[in-house]
């Protein structure tokens, strides 16, 4: 099973983040007995480049000198330590380099004095380290000669030089330092042109581009290039392109995809409910690009004021657990295709199964039956405008009961029991609850207007009676396992209402009062979701099901075949 984590690598973009920096009253000397570690930033470069630019070594000449480049995690020579005291040190990094004298280098603009850097620790210079400007949160670096680590910003570039010398106060000897577990402290962005899913922390989903190029929430799924991103750098910003084609581009209130794209900003995100989080913004808006009107799977993707809708994590593609994820909405059975399902309960490793425990007997969850014996822990859905009826293997639908058990101090509760007559059943709906501890997670309500429904009374543990309550509570979560799926009908069905046409991997319905579209592969995994224009391109060959709602609270299921 591949497990759900973050790789935290290579290059961030300064700018994207608020950094807590380690003040000059809070720096700490190495000794032989206690190493500290610390990235050293130029404020000039970051200003300049909007990039983390930490002091390190290259070579130039067959010299090592000191200069500031992009960092890089885990680099020794991006790491320093300084070894004495404040009125006398040396400066040191993991690689064994220590910063040494200032040596006169000759350039198509004249002679300067660059910063060099040895193994000889003996035959470096004593340095010695101060505030900048009364300003505790910044320090400055004087070496023998009496100047001040700076830019030598005429040597090439402001942004390509080496550290030079200047007098004291200057604007690029201004210095920030930061500690070895920086990069823990700051949320992964990817720039090494690998896929990745963009994974909303809000409603468990991920951005998908579709057919048609928009953007969409969806639950993640395998083999689905819609739902695989990869970061382009444009200088100080982003272009995020999709391996099914397109970069996502802003046009006018939404997000879409074209193949120009348009530039963005990745910054850290300031919640306090999703630590290390990303949001992406546009330079001309303070707004993020955010799920509307709310979270969940299927929304529209806009731009909204930062809040928990629009905080994502980059997810390797291949670092993604899609086992934490349900087989999406569970597929309503009907005459034509009956689709079974295990009903598990998230809470407690979500190893708890809805299970009958005979004819007017009340429900409850228990750990998973040995094979052969699982048919009273196998469910199918039946019925209309989310108002469905379960039945499981063995025969027996559910039924609300009062006074269906009695609860560990022999007092009466409401719950449900099965019967063997499906006229008796109770009809129950599903909602999608936003559960961020539960991926995908689905209740199971008495009825689309109520707030309770099902959950182990007592907490979720085996051998527990099914009672009521609240749908935000954790114990209601749920997913839809499909068990099998016994297929009579392969070809295309003709139904009473619509008329379903596929062209060319074009799927097409037609009908008067629709209300929407939703298309499920075969494995009850939701392609496609609709309302107002209903064409479809399906991604493969293979067989689909196309589920129609009507305004007047009907629904048909159409299978259709492409080859």
């Amino acid at each position: 099973m591949k497990k759900l984590f973050l790789l935290l690598t290579v290059f961030f973009a300064v700018n994207s983040f608020t950094k807590a920096n380690v003040s000059f009253d809070d720096l700490q000397f190495s000794d032989e007995t206690n190493q500290y570690w610390y990235y050293i930033e130029s404020i000039r470069s970051s200003d300049l480049a909007k990039a983390f630019h930490t002091l390190t070594v290259e070579t130039y000449e067959d010299t090592d000198l000191i200069k500031y480049k992009p960092v890089v995690r885990d680099n020794e020579e991006f790491l320093w330590k300084l070894v004495g005291d404040a009125n006398s040190f040396h400066l040191i990094n993991k690689a064994g380099k220590v910063v040494s004298v200032a040596q006169s280098f000759t350039a198509t603009n004249g002679d300067k004095n660059c910063v060099t850097a040895s193994g000889d620790i003996a035959a470096a210079e004593e340095l010695t380290i101060e505030v900048w400007k009364d300003n505790s949160d910044y320090v400055q670096i004087k070496y023998a000669a009496g100047d001040y680590f700076d830019h030598n910003s005429t040597y090439w570039n402001p942004l390509l030089d080496f550290v030079g010398n200047w007098t004291k106060d200057g604007e690029g000897a201004q210095l920030k330092f930061y500690s070895e577990d920086y990069f823990d402290q700051q949320p992964y962005i990817p720039e090494d042109g690998e896929w990745h899913y963009i994974v909303f922390q809000k409603g468990d989903v991920v951005l998908e581009r579709v057919e048609d190029g928009s953007l969409k929430t969806a639950f993640p799924r395998e083999d689905a290039d819609g739902q695989l991103w990869k970061v382009v750098k444009t200088g100080d910003e982003y272009l995020l392109e999709s391996k099914a084609g397109g970069k996502i581009a802003y046009a006018t209130d939404t997000y879409t995809t074209t193949a120009a794209g348009t530039e963005l900003s990745l910054l850290k995100a300031d919640n306090i409910s999703f630590p290390l989080t990303v949001i992406i913004k546009r330079d001309a808006t303070d707004n993020a690009l955010s799920q509307t009107p709310n979270a969940g799977l299927g929304k529209i993707i806009g731009e909204a004021v930062a809040s928990d809708a629009s905080v994502f994590k980059f997810i390797k593609a291949d670092e993604i657990d899609f086992t934490a994820y349900p087989d999406h909405s569970p597929v309503i059975s009907n005459a034509n295709s009956i689709y079974w399902y295990y009903i598990v309960f998230q809470r407690n490793n979500a190893d708890l199964y809805l299970t009958d425990m005979g004819e007017n007997q009340a429900i409850k969850v228990q750990n998973l039956y040995e094979e052969g014996e699982q048919d009273t822990q196998i469910w199918k859905l039946t019925g209309v405008g989310n108002e469905y009826i379960f039945t499981n293997k063995e025969g027996n639908s559910i039924q609300f009961k009062e006074n269906a058990f009695l609860d560990y101090d022999s007092k009466e509760q409401n719950g449900f029991v099965t019967v063997s007559d499906i006229t008796e059943a109770t009809t129950l709906s599903l909602r999608k609850e936003v559960k961020s501890d539960y991926k995908g997670a689905w209740t199971i309500a008495q009825d689309e207007d109520t707030n309770s429904g099902f959950n182990p009374f007592g907490g979720s543990i085996a051998n527990n009676y099914i009672g009521l309550y609240g749908l935000t509570d954790g114990g209601s979560a749920v997913r839809f396992v499909l068990f099998e799926a016994e297929d009579t009908a392969l070809e295309y069905i003709s139904v009473a209402k619509a008329q379903v046409s596929v062209s060319n991997k074009a799927l097409k319905v037609e009908a008067e009062n629709i209300k929407d579209v939703t298309i499920f592969s075969a494995t009850g995994q939701m392609i496609d979701s609709k309302a107002g224009y209903f064409e479809f391109m399906l991604p493969s060959s293979g067989y689909y099901l196309v589920a129609i709602n009507y305004t007047d609270g009907t629904r048909e299921v159409v299978k259709v075949v492409l080859k």
